[in-house]
């Protein structure tokens, strides 16, 4: 049975909603064909030229995550400089790039309550209601 980038995003929606992100962030599908099968997911904190590498190594066909790709609308992709070689490698090697920042942090459930858990923090509030 096979699945697409699209239904893996889909999973990843339902866990921590892009709405939740703050204004500032970029989530979502960075680089990437939402028709592609997926057979293999790597996770990481961030996408730089050693995770894409060892994407290839591992055969992985989508890599989720933590900070985004790309923070600023991008002027330029010069395929010689860390970030255009990132590109590079993703479509050269049909891996598609999917970032969850602060949708994750904040989801129920997400990170910031993980962290807390493990914590064991007792008296946990919200600090700053989010837009849902």
């Amino acid at each position: 049975m096979s699945v697409t980038v699209a239904e893996i995003i889909k999973i990843m929606e339902e866990i921590a909603p892009s709405s939740l992100a703050e204004e500032w962030d970029n989530v979502g599908l960075m680089v990437g064909d939402l028709t592609q099968d997926v057979e293999r997911i790597m996770v990481s904190l961030d996408g730089d030229e050693r995770v894409v590498d060892e994407a290839v190594r591992q055969k992985a066909n989508l890599i989720i995550t933590h900070h985004p790709l790309f923070f600023h609308p991008v002027k330029n992709l010069i395929i010689n400089e860390p970030l255009g070689k990132v590109v590079r490698k993703l479509i050269k090697h049909d891996i598609a790039l999917y970032s969850a920042h602060t949708n994750v942090d904040i989801a129920p459930g997400g990170i910031n309550d993980y962290l807390a858990e493990i914590l064991g923090l007792t008296e946990v509030e919200v600090l700053a209601e989010t837009k849902e």
